[in-house]
């Protein structure tokens, strides 16, 4: 869920891993097989960087997008609960 403007002060890490935290809970109840490793894989698998501000504001695929500097991405709950071909 993007951080809109009613979420003033509610960002970095402290704010994220709140919520990513309930993410994990949430694709560990629907996926019991998976262990907290294949979990955090997932989660990060599924991450996106296309809903970031930062991102069309360069060239290349990523959009000028860079991970060394903005991290995984934003963690995408739909995507996390549907990872095609993460489950194999």
């Amino acid at each position: 869920m993007p951080i809109g403007s009613s979420d003033q002060g509610n960002v970095g890490t402290s704010y994220a891993a709140r919520r990513v935290a309930g993410y994990a809970a949430i694709v560990r109840q629907k996926f019991s097989n998976l262990t907290a490793a294949n979990t955090a894989d997932i989660i990060l698998m599924t991450a996106r960087y296309d809903t970031l501000s930062c991102y069309g504001t360069g060239s290349g695929a990523t959009g000028g997008y860079d991970k060394a500097i903005h991290g995984q991405g934003e963690a995408s709950h739909s995507l996390a609960l549907a990872p095609v071909g993460y489950l194999g």
